[in-house]
């Protein structure tokens, strides 16, 4: 009987350490892959970036240049942040946000930040590490010509730079957003 009972028991805590395993699998799927630092401030103003002492910053947003499914586009955006001056910049990390109408576009409706990971140290210097690119792929549904999805998509981009000792708030207007679609007979 004693050995009945113990046998239950042992059985009960393999399957507890089972479904708490699962449970843990389950919130690490469940967590973004990267650590944004999404937080703005109230009221904060974003400059043009054509105005910023610390980097140069260029967009570009390129559609539909993969071709893998028939009924969706492609879209990636693309922003490179370089260094304009002599400084040293440790522990950068830059979160970008499009244009919230965007989300009606995409095939799966997520989040209109991306950026650079939180738990990394980037140093932009202009010796080693001139500068740094973060980018988003999604997806799109079709429908929309060419020229109206272009008009949907390119957007001020605004921009949150931090790094030790510093910050700016800066937008990408849309004349410096460089768009790329690429044709499907190409």
């Amino acid at each position: 009987m004693k050995k009945r009972y113990l046998l239950i028991i042992v059985i009960i805590f393999i399957i507890s350490l089972i479904f708490i395993k699962c449970s843990n699998e389950t919130n690490e799927i469940d967590k973004p892959s990267i650590e944004l630092d999404a937080k703005i401030p109230e009221n904060q103003s974003f400059k043009d970036c054509t105005n910023s002492e610390n980097f140069n910053y260029k967009a570009k947003i390129i559609l539909n240049d993969i071709m893998k499914y028939e009924n969706k586009i492609s879209l990636r955006y693309n922003i490179d942040i370089e260094s304009i001056n002599n400084n040293t910049y440790k522990n950068v990390m830059v979160t970008s946000f499009i244009d919230e109408n965007v989300l009606e576009l995409l095939a799966v409706r997520t989040r209109t930040s991306f950026g650079s990971n939180s738990e990394e140290n980037i140093i932009i210097d202009n010796k080693d590490n001139k500068g740094l690119v973060i980018g988003l792929t999604t997806w799109l549904n079709k429908g929309l010509s060419e020229e109206n999805l272009i008009n949907k998509v390119k957007n001020p981009i605004k921009l949150k730079v931090t790094w030790d000792g510093g910050e700016e708030y800066v937008y990408i207007p849309k004349e410096k957003i460089e768009v790329i679609y690429k044709d499907s007979e190409q």
